[in-house]
């Protein structure tokens, strides 16, 4: 009990701590008209919020979207929606994080951001994945995966493969999760990536595990 109370005070002294810290950016916020100064602000008081309060860190993302609006940056107007997607996705929001991915998404496709495109299909994936829906998981990876060998990222190729991997392993249907486990690790063997090489160390051995190939 008394270990319970120490680690509870110490919550609410880092907690309060912050509260206060984010006051001080939040006076200097209303207090800048410099739009700059306004965008770094943002991110700070977002940084903390983040912490302990999601969705005050959407709230205050949802101003730097307007503000990159407002200048006509679609790079990062974009990246401050799928930043929003991953907070509503970190809190299990799903259908909230799926309408800011789609929204990011055909911003990307309009403007032609590829590397945005590449993560707007992975991070819609990952939501469908999560939701059980392993078909619709399944076609924005293959999706993530072509523009990933358009661009010859062999990084990204290597994540989808590992993606596509972890949706065959859940429904077969879809194909051999081995054969893109595999596909994965050729090429992160190659890559200075070694917690990615090492994860999907890990996957072989979960599907070697299942298949009583000990």
């Amino acid at each position: 009990m008394r270990l319970n109370l120490i680690i509870l005070l110490l919550i609410t002294g880092l907690i309060t701590k912050a509260g206060n810290q984010i006051d001080s950016l939040l006076v200097l916020y209303v207090d800048t008209s410099n739009e700059i100064s306004r965008l770094e602000l943002l991110d700070e008081i977002v940084s903390k919020y983040s912490r302990f309060d999601t969705e005050k860190a959407i709230e205050y993302e949802n101003h730097r979207v307007q503000i990159f609006h407002g200048q006509n940056n679609y790079p990062e107007e974009i990246t401050a929606l799928y930043k929003i997607g991953m907070f509503y996705y970190s809190i299990s929001n799903y259908e909230g994080a799926l309408k800011l991915f789609i929204r990011g998404i055909n911003l990307s496709n309009k403007h032609k951001l590829d590397n945005l495109i590449f993560f707007g299909n992975i991070y819609i994936g990952n939501v469908y994945f999560q939701g059980n829906e392993p078909k619709k998981a399944y076609e924005y990876y293959m999706l993530a995966l072509a523009k990933s060998i358009e661009q010859d990222d062999q990084s990204n190729i290597s994540f989808c493969y590992n993606n596509i991997g972890n949706v065959c392993a859940v429904d077969s249907s879809f194909g051999n999760p081995e054969e893109y486990y595999l596909k994965a690790l050729k090429i992160k063997e190659k890559l200075p990536e070694k917690a990615s090489y090492i994860k999907s160390l890990g996957n072989m051995c979960i599907i070697y595990m299942k298949d009583e190939k000990y």
